[in-house]
């Protein structure tokens, strides 16, 4: 029986004019996910709470307020007004300055050394190229976490720079970092991150037959608003690319309810292994079985 708070989705998110507005009953508020909310054999275990929960407290709400000139023509490059879109906090590190390190933020940059913070953090965020695309665009963007409810106290980041090394316009992966003084902060995500790590290994050892394992969970801001879940079954694995023989290149697909801004969205999985950086949200295909969601590429040895 589903509890009486979480019927579907907010207010907000069900008067959105939309292709998938049919679907949108498909989507849960996070602020009131409970496990008896998902299909068997899950809707039993209650680790699914504390590892939703985990997970949500992850997810970011990402705006871009200016779009890059350098964007490919085919990616929303003549979009107008923002962008919004999902991300995953995927790591969180205290810096200390020293004679030769400093905050890099632009406060710090723009005042006196004496003036200049002592602690600060670096925040990851990993979303989908075609969402944040470039460092210019890292510049003109603001991640909101903690936007689970309208009216709530919700904390903002600006972007600071991108991870060159982990984004990729062909697979469709961007991470780039976040600067705060935020200490408390810094110090709260990194205990998250390992809460969904424990949270997932206790799923995953409750379920070890395969067909119980592909079942696919996505906490994102749909269409900008506050944080939803929804969830669904792994429809396929598609190889893209093999690297050197041992490792392939691979794109899942999967009937999880997404929207716009849904884009970059962490994509769990219980055949998760490494659980540090999963799969974010890409696109959807419509096929003869109704509207198909994709991930970007991940490594298949990431994957059960």
């Amino acid at each position: 029986m589903r509890p009486a708070m979480n019927k579907g989705p907010d207010r907000d998110l069900a008067r959105k004019k939309c292709g998938k507005r049919n679907q949108h009953n498909q989507f849960f508020k996070l602020r009131t996910f409970s496990h008896e909310l998902l299909p068997n054999p899950y809707k039993k275990n209650k680790n699914f709470d504390k590892l939703v929960q985990a997970l949500g407290k992850l997810v970011v709400k990402i705006e871009l307020t200016k779009k890059s000139r350098d964007r490919p023509r085919e990616v929303y490059s003549n979009a107008r007004g923002s962008f919004n879109s999902s991300g995953q906090i995927i790591f969180s590190k205290l810096m200390r300055s020293t004679r030769s390190r400093h905050c890099p933020c632009s406060d710090c940059k723009n005042t006196s050394k004496r003036r200049r913070e002592k602690e600060y953090a670096i925040i990851s965020i990993k979303t989908a190229a075609h969402a944040i695309f470039n460092e210019e665009e890292v510049k003109n963007a603001t991640c909101t976490l903690n936007f689970d409810v309208i009216g709530a106290r919700d904390l903002k980041l600006k972007g600071y720079k991108l991870d060159e090394e982990r984004t990729s316009m062909e697979f469709d992966t961007s991470t780039f970092y976040c600067i705060t003084h935020d200490l408390e902060l810094a110090k709260s995500l990194i205990g998250t991150i390992y809460q969904l790590k424990r949270s997932h290994e206790k799923v995953f050892k409750r379920y070890p037959k395969k067909q119980d394992k592909n079942f696919v969970i996505v906490v994102s801001h749909p269409h900008g608003c506050v944080k939803h879940v929804s969830f669904g079954r792994l429809k396929s694995k598609s190889s893209v690319k093999d690297l050197d023989g041992r490792r392939t290149l691979i794109r899942l697909s999967y009937d999880a309810i997404t929207c716009p801004a849904s884009s970059g969205a962490p994509i769990y999985t219980i055949s998760q292994r490494k659980i540090w950086y999963l799969p974010s949200h890409s696109s959807y295909v419509t096929r003869a079985e109704g509207n198909i969601s994709e991930s970007n590429v991940v490594w298949e040895s990431m994957q059960d």
